[in-house]
Order: structure tokens, then sequence, then C-alpha cells
């Protein structure tokens, strides 16, 4: 099992949630820790009173009575107290849910720029970077958030000062009942505090398990995914996929659960020997004259009531707390690393002119998550010049992909140099070289916008410009079929083929290069087109590129044998280099390729 962090690494991170509290609501935050304290001693104080009533009832003798002038003060003493500690109470858990509702917001806003705001991609692809985002945001396996152990520290902090009023009492009343006492509390809460801690650490580190169980789950109501499980009939196949993986989660909770009982148990029996010790102390004291019966009643009730508040309070509160405020520093690290990033961004202010040129010496990148054992690319050494069309083939997971978001700014240079335009990739502002690319991908997004937004992408579109990229694809007509024209929200109110989204994207990448478009980036842009549409479409695509430096990756060796130049790529290296017609006449790596695909098309 995980060993448990520190004490002074829990209360660490309970100062961080609680300063990140104050900093955004300091009024209701200060509000919050005053009604803490005063709830927490209300409850204890309330027994002050009724222990003085059972003294004035035991110190009645036969002839005397009790008037109400003797009992109006402690009754009223005793009402006001409960009522105080009633409404501390209800207004700690209002203000707590309200101020982590807030605290959830704030959290989940500040890490979703964070992670939004560097260009590189690595840490958003980077299963790691991924569970700890869902940590971070509080949708991991744990489903609490920072906001919930606000909420949850808040009711513990009730019983903190209810503990130390009701201790300190005792230790007024008789110095070895309220040693004894505290040092019971102490011991048990250390001992529920670890094996909490442990289990919840326990449910963090197999955040994949509970991840899985999701997304087998959300295949069932994903349109795209529910349409091929039926195609296909892979009902049953799912139904035990999902059945499997939620037993494999519940056994690790059961396990997790029977390694703490022990734990739990021997908690229990130091629990119960403890307040035995100490409520024989007090009877021995009693016995022997040395307790009145204001105080006995005194020490019998509140003992009481801080074993009732020790059970349920560790039971509720530690689990959320720890699961929960672990988002706490998580999105902090985030933040911070993000900050650190756009500091290195804005450190380098310079943008390449077009057209750009691209040189790469030596250059070599493996993911950050494989601890570089595997590298993706391999000494690539390449000298692109401006304005070329460059195509970039090879066999699925030979590296070319990846070379493109290299070249975009999406990954770091790694090992080598990338220069662009003349300029070092360091020197460069990757936020302003990112925004001047067009570029269409094979996974381009379906925006469920207007048609307007889905080819501009901006605001202040220029209409004749959008119309004249959506004629350039093929789709002049389109915007007049549709109910609201340009307007319509596609995706709501009309759908669109496969083919022509890929349109849609393709006349995008358009507009971006016709509005100073630096490089155009091309990675399998005809995917869901035809080879009638597709030779038309590559052919509008290097008119409007003329003077671009353009790089294209594709499977269809037909769209690719136009370009000025092919590299080949193999297991993160670049084999081969040159034109169409030289590649063919090198029986090697692409000319095997190509009369391959020929074959297919000729038997076709």
């Amino acid at each position: 099992m995980t060993a448990a962090p520190n004490d002074r690494a829990d209360n660490r991170v309970l100062w961080m949630l609680w300063r990140n509290a104050f900093r955004l609501a300091p009024g209701n935050t200060a509000f919050l820790g005053l009604l803490v304290v005063v709830g927490g001693a209300a409850q204890v104080m309330t027994l002050l009173p009724s222990a003085h009533i059972v003294q004035l009832i035991d110190d009645r003798t036969a002839e005397t009575a009790l008037s109400w002038e003797q009992l109006f003060p402690s009754i009223a003493g005793m009402c006001l107290l409960i009522l105080t500690a009633a409404v501390a109470r209800a207004l700690v858990y209002t203000y707590s849910w309200r101020l982590g509702r807030k605290f959830n917001g704030d959290t989940r806003a500040r890490v979703m720029h964070a992670v939004s705001g560097p260009p590189d991609l690595v840490d958003v692809e980077n299963p790691a970077a991924r569970t700890r985002l869902n940590t971070a945001l509080g949708v991991g396996p744990s489903r609490y958030n920072p906001g919930g152990a606000l909420v949850r520290t808040a009711t513990r902090g009730l019983f903190s000062v209810q503990t130390l009023t009701g201790v300190v009492t005792l230790s007024f009343v008789d110095i070895w009942v309220g040693l004894v006492v505290a040092v019971t509390i102490l011991v048990c809460r250390r001992m529920f505090a670890r094996s909490i801690a442990a289990y919840a650490l326990e449910l963090i580190a197999h955040a994949g398990e509970f991840q899985r169980v999701d997304y087998l789950r959300d295949l069932v109501w994903r349109p795209s995914s529910a349409r091929e499980l039926r195609i296909f009939d892979m009902w049953s196949w799912l139904r035990q996929e999902v059945l499997a993986a939620w037993r494999g989660v519940e056994d690790r909770h059961r396990y997790h659960r029977g390694s703490v009982r022990p734990m739990v148990l021997f908690s229990a029996a130091v629990f119960m020997a403890g307040f035995g010790a100490a409520f024989a102390l007090a009877f021995v004291g009693w016995s022997r004259g040395g307790l009145t019966t204001q105080s006995g009643v005194l020490v019998a009730q509140v003992m009481i009531l801080l074993a009732i508040g020790l059970s349920r309070t560790v039971v509720d509160a530690d689990q959320s707390v720890e699961l929960g405020a672990r988002a706490v520093p998580t999105a902090e690290e985030l933040i911070r690393s993000a900050e650190r990033a756009r500091q290195a961004v804005d450190r380098a202010g310079q943008v390449p002119v077009a057209p750009v040129g691209i040189r790469l010496v030596d250059l070599s990148f493996s993911y950050p998550w494989n601890n570089g054992a595997d590298r993706v690319v391999r000494n690539v050494t390449l000298d692109i010049g401006p304005g070329q069309h460059v195509a970039i083939v090879g066999p699925n997971g030979a590296g070319k992909s990846t070379l493109l978001k290299i070249v975009c700014g999406f990954y770091p240079a790694g090992r080598g140099t990338l220069g662009l335009g003349g300029m070092d990739s360091t020197d460069i502002d990757r936020f302003a070289w990112q925004r001047g690319i067009a570029a269409v991908h094979q996974d381009f997004v379906q925006y469920p916008r207007s048609l307007l937004f889905n080819v501009a992408t901006e605001r202040d579109a220029d209409i004749d410009l959008v119309d004249e990229c959506l004629a350039d694809v093929g789709l002049a007509g389109l915007a007049d079929t549709l109910p609201d024209g340009r307007e319509t929200m596609l995706g709501i109110k009309s759908s669109l083929s496969g083919g022509q989204w890929q349109r849609v994207a393709i006349a995008r990448a358009l507009y971006k290069l016709r509005k100073g478009g630096r490089l155009l980036v091309l990675d399998e842009p005809t995917a869901n087109l035809d080879p009638t549409s597709e030779l038309a479409l590559s052919n509008v695509i290097r008119q409007r590129a003329t003077n671009t430096t353009t790089l294209l990756v594709s499977h269809r060796l037909s769209l690719v044998r136009a370009a000025d130049r092919i590299l080949v790529m193999d297991n993160g290296r670049i084999v081969e280099s040159g034109s169409h017609d030289d590649l063919i006449a090198t029986p090697r790596l692409y000319a095997a390729m190509f009369h391959t695909q020929a074959a297919g098309w000729v038997h076709q």
C-alpha cells in the first residue's frame, strides 16, 4: 500500500486549501472561520448550564423548593447557547457550500486557462498529465473536489474547536481525565487519518481503472460509437467489458477497504479503552468526594459529546478531505508549470516572415512520459526552402505527424535544432507562430457553430472571402440549401456529410491562408473524399498556396506525386528524399508503396 503522507504534508495541503479560499473570498472565508469557532465552542458550553441545573436539584432539600428565579438564568443561558450552536452550524454548512462551489469554479477556470495557455501539446497528450488534470478538476476516481474538501474541513473544524473546548473544560474539573481524553482523541484521529489517507492515495494511484469504466460507459451514449456498436453488433462485447471493468474497480475498493479495516478496528479499541479509563477516573473521583455532582455530570456530558463527534467526524470527513484536498496542490502545480512555459514563450518575441524556410539539424524527439526511451523522431536533418511544397510519406508510426507538430511548435524541438525563417525556434514567439499556421488535420474539428464561423473562426469575418473559399472546395451553393444560410448552426439545424465536413475544414485552412498564413500544414486532408474530388481539391490547394511553404502528410501517394519534394520516413528517420520520378526510379520503400497502391487501383 502506498505510504500515507506525514502530518506536516497534510497540514501544508490544508493550509494551501484555505489560503486559496481566502484569496478568492477573504470576507466569506474569515466569517466562516469565526462561525467554526463559535459553533464548536457553543456546543460544549451548553453543557455548563445543564450541569448547574443538576447541581441545584441535587442541593434541594425536602423543605426548600426550587424557585423560577434560581432556574431561569441557567435555562435561559442553555437555550441561548443551544440556539447559538445550531445557528452557527447551519451557517457553517451554508457558507462552506457556497464558498466551496465558488472555489471549485475558480480552480477549474484557473486550471483550464493554464493548460490551454502554453503552446505545447505534450502536457495535453501525456497520460500522467491527463490524470493530474482530472485530479485537479475534481473529476478523477474519487469524485471529490476541492470545494467538497473545503466543506469537510469546515465541518472537521467544528469538531476541533469542540474538542479543544471540551478538553480544557475537563482539565479544569480533573486534570487526569482531561489528559486521558486528549491523548485518546489525538491517537485515534492520527490512526484514522493515516488509514484513510493511504486508502485515498491508492484510489488516486489507480485512476486509470476508473477512467476505463467511464470510457466504456460513455461508449454507450456517444452517438458515433453507439452507431458502430449497432452496425457491428458489439453490444455483448461492450456489456462484458463494462461489467468486467466495474467488477475490477469494486474488487479494488473492497481490497483497500479490507486493508484499512484492521487499523479502524484497532483505533476503535483504543477509543473504547481511553474513554473507558477516563470514565473510570471520573467515577473514582466522584465516589471519593473529589467531584461534585455538577462536575460529575459535566464530565459525563462532555465525554459523550466528544465521543459522538469523534466517530461521526472521522468517518464522514477524512476520506473526502484527503481525496479532495489533494486536488489543490495538483492544480497549483499545473498552474505553475503552465506559467513557466508561458514566461519562456513571452521572452521570445520574434515571428518569421512568410514565405518561411525550415531547417532541422540532427533533430530527435521522444515523448516525456517515455523518459526518452523510445524516440519517435531520430536524427532528422532537413532543409526546406521558402515556398516549397513538401510531402511526407511512410508507414504508420513512422513519425510523420510528430514531425509536423514539432514544426508547428506543438512539441518542443527536443535534441537538435529547429530553424524557422532563419531564426532558431527558441527565439520565436510560438503563440504568434501558431496563429500564422493554416492547417487541415485528419481529426479536424466539427464546430457546433454556424457555417460562417466554421470557415472564418472569427467574429468579423470577410463574407466575400468565405464565399470564395467555399466555392474553391466545391461548396458554392451549400449556404443556399441551409435553413439560415451561412448562419445555420451546423450539427443542430443541419447535418453535413463526412465529405462536406472535410471540404469545410479545407475551406477553413484556405481562409486562414488568404488572411496571411505563413505555413500550410495538411495532415491527410482528403481522407473522406473520392479520388475525383481529391484531385480537384489538391489542384485548388496548390494554386492557392503559391509562394507558401506547404507540408503535406498523406498515405495516398497519388496526392503527393505533384509535390516539389517527397520525404519518406520510416522508424523516425528520413530514409528517402526526392521528386516522385526520382523515387520511383529507385526500387526502395517509396517505389514499393506506390506500386502496391497502383496494383490495387488497377485491380479495382
